[in-house]
């Protein structure tokens, strides 16, 4: 009779652990997934750029008007229109030194140069402004 009641326990004991692992595990793998899907939305909207002035930083100075050359940076103030000693949109003939972006879906991402820029069919590039010589 005791081995019987024992071995009822132990099956008890062990049912009890199997399910107590069993849902610990599915609320495991749906926290994951959601915590997944909220750091992507994060990290989509840290990411996807907006419309506006580009910093360009010249990766190799003996080919400075080849896009592939041509880093974009971060987004930036407007240059003004004539600066002899800065980045401006007119006059000088310099490096370029920033360029105007638009992109046409929310979930582009920011093109790493000018070449990819124009490759890119979600985004246009506009203007672009130039350092003094």
């Amino acid at each position: 009779m005791n081995r019987k009641l024992f071995t009822k326990k132990i099956l008890t004991l062990v049912t009890a652990i199997a399910l107590f692992v069993g849902v610990g595990l599915v609320y495991g793998f749906t926290s994951t997934e959601k915590k997944g899907q909220f750091k992507q939305a994060l990290t989509k909207e840290k990411i996807a750029p907006a419309n506006g002035w580009y910093t360009i930083t010249i990766t190799n100075p003996s080919q400075p008007e080849m896009p592939a050359n041509q880093s974009i940076g971060s987004l930036t103030s407007a240059p003004p229109a004539i600066d002899p000693d800065g980045c401006a949109q007119t006059l000088n003939t310099g490096n370029k030194c920033a360029v105007f972006l638009t992109f046409t879906d929310e979930d582009a991402m920011l093109p790493a140069t000018v070449a990819a820029a124009n490759a890119d069919p979600e985004v246009t590039v506009g203007n672009s402004s130039r350092s003094p010589e």
